[in-house]
C-alpha cells in the first residue's frame, strides 16, 4: 500500500512572534545531514540535478532581510489514526506591536 503524502502548514501568534510551521511525512532529514542542510551549496542529489542552495538562500532571505529565524527537527507524528515520521521547519518572526 501507497503511503499517503502529507504536508501541514500552519500558523501561531504568541506574544511578538509569528511562526509559520511547515510539517511533512517525508521520512525526516538524516542525523548525519542536519547541521549541513542549511551550509551554502550542500546537496544530497547529484551535481546536474541541485545547488544545494535553496535552504542557504531561505535562510539568510529569513534571518538578514526579515529579522526571523528557521529551525528544522523531525517529528513523529499521528495523522489519521497513522503513524508518520517526518521534518518539521520553523519560522519565527519578530513584529513590532505600536
Amino acid at each position: 500500500m501507497e503511503t499517503q503524502k502529507v504536508l501541514f502548514i500552519s500558523t501561531k501568534h504568541h506574544n511578538n512572534c509569528i511562526k509559520v510551521i511547515f510539517l511533512d511525512n517525508g521520512g525526516g532529514i538524516k542525523d548525519d545531514i542536519m547541521e549541513k542542510i542549511f551550509e551554502p551549496y550542500f546537496t544530497t542529489k547529484h551535481q546536474s540535478q541541485g545547488t544545494g542552495i535553496g535552504l542557504y538562500m531561505t535562510k539568510q532571505i529569513i534571518e538578514k532581510q526579515s529579522n526571523g529565524t528557521i529551525e528544522v527537527s523531525n517529528k513523529t507524528f499521528q495523522h489519521n489514526q497513522q503513524t508518520y515520521t517526518g521534518a518539521e521547519f520553523k519560522i519565527i518572526f519578530q513584529i513590532e506591536t505600536k
